[in-house]
């Protein structure tokens, strides 16, 4: 995990970049007041990120997810997050089954976006966060030209 390498190894790095990779898989986002209805109504037994109606933190970290180590990174890091505004954005190609459900979804995945952006420029001392509008996951693929020139941007201000 690229946090885990950046705590440990800071004196092995210049920099880290992270394309919609920085989130904490241990955060577990505030009760949905439905109770997770819109989750369940698409199909989705879990949020991409947990939430409180469908999370059990034993498990989870039992299978070895823990909250990365951002006070220890040492190097300047970039996090490039896609910011999804619509369902077929966030899933392109998947039809929901419930219109309003997918747009719920969407809402609650910009709230998770949020916090990691905030985490991470909190707890990184040379931490920066962009958001990408209108991309999803595979932001670097979708809007290749903006991550180039984010990216570019970032290294050519490296000390």
């Amino acid at each position: 995990e690229l946090s885990d390498i950046g705590a440990r190894h800071s004196d092995r790095l210049r920099a880290l970049i992270y394309l919609d990779a920085a989130w904490d898989r241990t955060y577990v986002p505030p009760p949905d007041p439905n109770g997770g209805k819109a989750f369940d109504k698409l199909g989705i037994k879990s949020q991409p990120k947990p939430d409180a109606n469908h999370f059990d933190p034993q498990k989870e970290l039992g299978a070895g997810v823990q909250r990365p180590d951002y006070k220890h990174i040492q190097v300047p890091a970039l996090a490039l997050y896609g910011a999804p505004r619509t369902w077929s954005e966030l899933m392109p190609g998947v039809k929901p089954a419930d219109e309003a459900a997918a747009q719920s979804v969407v809402k609650a995945f910009a709230g998770t976006r949020r916090h990691m952006i905030e985490q991470f420029q909190t707890e990184i001392p040379n931490g920066r966060a962009i958001e990408i509008q209108g991309a999803g996951h595979y932001l670097f693929r979708t809007h290749e030209a903006e991550v180039l020139r984010e990216i570019r941007a970032f290294l050519k201000a490296l000390p």
